[in-house]
């Protein structure tokens, strides 16, 4: 379930054009292959992270409140029925 999740995001960033230049750049990838899709990911999201430590910071505190504010949404519909 996870690697097609994997893959379709990846497909969609495709079909969008947001692949990042430097996507695939360091080795060549299988993109049928969804745990090198997803390592290949994790791998420009540390580069990039190097590159620019406050936006990503910054990506990290947003993640974590948008989180927090949807399990809050969540408690609180679930405490109202």
């Amino acid at each position: 379930m996870t690697g097609r999740l994997v893959l379709a995001v990846h497909r969609l960033a495709d079909r969008l054009d947001l692949l990042p230049s430097e996507f695939d750049a360091e080795s060549r990838i299988d993109r049928n292959d969804a745990t090198a899709v997803l390592a290949e990911w994790i791998r420009y999201a540390r580069f990039w992270a190097s590159y620019n430590p406050e936006e990503m910071f910054a990506l990290k505190v947003g993640g974590a409140m948008l989180l927090a504010g949807v399990l809050a949404l969540w408690l609180a519909i679930a405490f109202f029925l």
